[in-house]
């Protein structure tokens, strides 16, 4: 991978570090936070989790190691780390905090720019290149590394089913599972122990969906009302969008969360980049998955989508 040995030498050359995640955190963000997280302690690091916006309840079990804070430290610190976020704009309205160095580690498309990065877009999941470079400082993983590793491959993998399954993820996770790696057991945590809540909104998300352009598209929404008569924290919310995949014949899943700002757009793809689309909207991500903010009411924003993706898309 490019710049790994510089980033490997500015890892080991720093005293305190401050691991950072992106807001709205999903099961890779969270994942690839505690295991960078844990193995760094064991080289006597002194160690920051940051994650903006928490840690979504179904992923508590690998998060109770340590605190993680949703506010950066006060002090200067040696490095920061972003993980499974292309820049420090992925922290949202959190500031970052103050560092003398940065490094960016993800897999998703990466801009130019003089910061120190380590990306592969070919990676399944950020958790697959913080195993890379585990390996790469020595770091036996522990029990707690092994298991929030897991998570964030079979988080990314949609529980190694996804296109981006690839021969390479599959054999990291048979790594991992000959070193303990309960496979199934991590399984049921993610897909298989949501509250009532989550299944009262998807419920909903499932009643609402439309299906146009003979079907080719899906277009559902949550309002801030389901959240509120529901019980739920928009955190976690994460990953119902692809509860729509089961729907025969789609080729694009358009997923519009009401927040406080306006509407948050989670997307997904059988044929169009939506990475690229979500960049019309100031958002991003990966050709299969991206997504993007529009500060707009609810209808307005599905109404402004719809328009471009006619024009994205023969339908």
């Amino acid at each position: 991978m490019k710049n790994l040995k510089r980033a490997i030498e500015k890892i080991l050359q720093s005293r305190t570090i401050c691991v950072a995640c992106h807001e709205n955190p999903d099961g890779d963000a969270i994942g690839s936070l505690v295991a960078l997280g844990k193995g760094l302690t064991k080289l006597g690091k002194q160690v920051f989790l940051l994650s903006p916006d928490g840690v979504p309840s179904h992923l508590a079990f690998i998060a109770d190691w340590a605190r993680i804070d949703s506010q950066p430290p006060s002090d200067t610190l040696d490095l920061l780390i972003l993980v499974d976020a292309e820049s420090p704009q992925r922290l949202g309205t959190t500031s970052p905090p103050q560092s003398r160095n940065l490094l960016i580690i993800d897999h998703h498309p990466s801009y130019p720019s003089s910061i120190l990065k380590i990306v592969d877009e070919k990676a399944s999941s950020t958790a697959e290149i913080i195993y890379e470079i585990l390996k790469k400082l020595s770091i036996h993983p522990d029990p707690l590394i092994i298991e929030a590793l897991l998570v964030g491959i079979i988080s990314d993998t949609g529980g190694l089913r996804f296109p981006n399954t690839t021969p390479k993820a599959l054999k990291i996770v048979a790594q991992l599972m000959k070193m303990g790696g309960n496979l199934s057991d991590i399984y049921r945590k993610l897909y298989e122990e949501r509250n009532e809540g989550y299944i009262k909104v998807l419920g909903e998300v499932l009643l609402r969906a439309k299906l146009l352009y003979g079907g080719k598209v899906i277009v559902s929404h949550i309002k801030a009302s389901d959240r509120e008569r529901y019980k739920i924290e928009e955190k976690d919310l994460e990953g119902i969008v692809d509860y729509l995949r089961i729907i025969k014949g789609w080729e694009v899943i358009i997923l519009l969360r009401e927040i406080k700002e306006g509407v948050k757009v989670s997307l997904r793809s059988r044929s169009l980049d939506v990475g690229k689309f979500a960049k019309l909207f100031d958002g991003g991500g990966h050709k299969e998955a991206a997504g993007c903010n529009l500060p707009l009411p609810l209808e307005e924003a599905e109404r402004k989508l719809l328009e471009k993706l006619r024009k994205w898309m023969v339908c």
